[in-house]
């Protein structure tokens, strides 16, 4: 185990759960990212902060965040101001960012990114491969792990296209010194596929799905304890959404 994930879900009155992807664009079009993005935040951290009392240790956890939110000027300090009041060492925070987003090649955003990477705040860029400009964003950006898309790791056993658009990612990204996490991997032979040809992480459904923060902790405690925390080329990052924002897909 090398990490989470905290992923937002939308509990809807008389609905039901609403994915994220019926939700988070409407929030970006109406103006409301920034507080929501900011709730978000706080509640993982939070989260973060109460199990390295119970546990003592913790893993990192990844943070979605909307690339609207790299405009505001503030959005930095706000990280850090967060991660200061819940005293949760920088380091143990990643925040996921979408690379197909236009706003990516904006310089306030790499000025953002830039000014978050000196903090200590791990940077990702989440979806990978699904972009504008996928060369020229590993380039230009200071971030340090690709998040490789499922679309592509979904066919990887059947198709070589997608398996060549793995390996040249994982190759590019290593030689620039980033780390590689493939997402979506659901068979231990997708699993194998990755660590061949040196994927640093795997996440998906293989490990754990989504579920909610109570059951997540129930099963972390044995996970840090026990002889599962030796680190692997390949290993888990596992969804868990934080206390009262989600539940289990």
């Amino acid at each position: 185990l090398v990490g989470f994930e905290a992923l937002v879900r939308w509990m809807r009155p008389g609905v039901g759960l609403v994915e994220p992807q019926e939700f988070i664009s409407a929030a970006e079009r109406n103006g409301v990212i920034a507080p929501l993005g900011n709730m978000i935040l706080t509640l993982a951290c939070q989260q973060l902060s109460d199990w390295r009392q119970v546990f003592g240790a913790v893993v990192p956890v990844a943070v979605n965040v909307s690339p609207l939110q790299l405009l505001d000027p503030n959005f930095p300090d706000l990280v850090v101001r967060t991660l200061r009041h819940f005293k949760v060492p920088a380091e143990l925070l990643t925040l996921e960012i979408t690379e197909s987003a236009a706003v990516m090649h904006m310089d306030e955003a790499r000025a953002q990114i830039t000014q978050l990477r000196a903090y200590g705040i791990e940077v990702a860029l989440d979806d990978f491969g699904t972009g504008y400009s996928a060369l020229t964003t590993l380039r230009s950006l200071p971030a340090t792990i690709v998040k490789i898309d499922k679309s592509f790791v979904t066919g990887i056993t059947d198709n070589p296209q997608d398996r060549a658009v793995i390996e040249a990612v994982v190759k590019m990204a290593t030689q620039m010194g980033m780390q590689t996490i493939a997402e979506g991997v659901e068979r231990l032979d997708q699993r194998t596929f990755l660590e061949t040809i040196g994927a640093d992480a795997v996440q998906g459904y293989l490990y754990l799905r989504p579920t909610t923060a109570e059951e997540f902790g129930a099963w972390l405690g044995p996970q840090l304890a026990g002889p599962s925390t030796t680190r692997h080329p390949v290993d888990a990052v596992l969804a868990a959404p934080p206390r009262h924002m989600a539940r289990s897909q």
